[in-house]
């Protein structure tokens, strides 16, 4: 190839990657919003945000879920020495359309239970008993079971 022809493919390629590089400053790119198709989807935090995981089996206890991805610490209201895991991270839900799912408190399905059948963008407006307003469903499931 000829080098003028050559130095002027250059050029134009140069000009074009700094456009595109130019046409994207200051334009955050959309989060994506994940729709399960089976199961469930947990998210670390309100709104369907940080690390989220998809279920459409039971759950015993969230602790031993040990694969990627797991919310870090920081993502959940408390955490004992730091660990990362599922239990007690929990602040948002979504459900596949024919799916439901059973939260609760405590691991091996035991303790206060909540059925959900639909969305829940933030789990801290879910009150976990209507007589009493302290507490939450926000960062306190620690086992989940997954109905078709």
């Amino acid at each position: 190839m000829d080098p003028e022809r050559l130095n002027a493919t250059h050029l134009t390629a140069s000009l074009l990657v700094l456009m595109m590089l130019a046409g994207c400053e200051g334009s955050p790119v959309a989060p994506i919003d994940p729709v399960p198709s089976a199961g469930i989807l947990v998210f670390a935090r309100a709104d369907y945000g940080g690390p989220y995981r998809n279920f459409v089996r039971d759950v015993s206890d969230l602790s031993l879920v040990d694969d990627e991805p797991q919310p870090a610490a920081s993502e959940c209201a408390t955490k004992l020495f730091g660990q990362e895991h599922w239990t007690d991270c929990v602040s948002s839900i979504k459900v596949a359309d024919g799916w439901q799912a059973v939260l609760f408190v405590h691991d091996t399905f035991r303790g206060d239970s909540l059925t959900v059948t639909s969305d829940i963008p933030d789990l801290s407006r879910i009150l976990l008993s209507p007589s009493d307003s302290t507490w939450t469903w926000d960062d306190l499931i620690s086992s989940i079971r997954v109905l078709r």
